[in-house]
């Protein structure tokens, strides 16, 4: 995992490699975007801290525009981070429109410097690892996906179950006092208990 500055100034290059390197993050610098083209090819480049203007006397900012585009041409995911002079703004907020990560204004804060180079290489590194796993460790889609748990339908065994559970508490009521629909379509085939004791019990006595 390396850091690599392209910056056309080796006193701004070095004081932007020194804080990533007092840190853990390997960092090299070089000063041309054809340098950094072939680093690129070359080298383990998971982030770009680049400046706008490499020419002396350039400020429209066109050259670190032209670079940032054969860089994603290159890498599409790779992360950039762009440095940018109060005279290039405009051209900085533009290229992150095109999809640059972040961008600080010179002279920069050392602090807000490291954490978004803590951050760039974090995401990167995660996206990487998502990109890199194998299909079967991935998840599904939704509509693919069982529902959990199953909806309980009227053929499931927890339905039946309940169905034979409320039959056996209505079992000693009629089907017009009742009104479940499990007593429905077992009312008219099987007679209520009131009717059964009725013709179980003994006739009455003629006087």
């Amino acid at each position: 995992m390396k850091v690599l500055v392209v910056e056309d100034q080796a006193a701004v290059a070095q004081a932007l490699c020194v804080l990533p390197r007092l840190n853990g993050i390997p960092c090299a610098s070089v000063a041309a975007p054809e340098a950094a083209l072939a680093a690129l090819d070359d080298g383990d480049v998971d982030l770009v801290i680049q400046d706008m203007n490499f020419s002396p006397g350039a400020t429209s900012g066109e050259e670190g525009m032209r670079l940032f585009r054969r860089l994603r041409a290159r890498r599409p995911g790779l992360p950039v981070l762009v440095l940018t002079a109060w005279t290039s703004l405009d051209t900085a907020v533009q290229m992150m429109k095109d999809g640059a990560s972040d961008y600080l204004g010179k002279p920069w804060d050392d602090q807000r410097l490291l954490a978004a180079v803590r951050a760039l290489l974090k995401a990167g590194e995660a996206q990487r690892g998502a990109a890199s796993s194998p299909s079967w460790a991935q998840a599904p889609p939704a509509s693919c996906r069982r529902r959990w748990p199953p909806p309980r339908t009227r053929s499931s065994p927890w339905v039946r179950r309940a169905t034979k559970k409320r039959t056996a508490r209505c079992a000693g009521r009629s089907r017009s006092t009742c009104g479940r629909t499990c007593c429905t379509s077992s009312s008219a085939s099987r007679p209520s208990s009131g009717v059964a004791r009725s013709r179980s019990g003994s006739r009455p006595s003629a006087s």
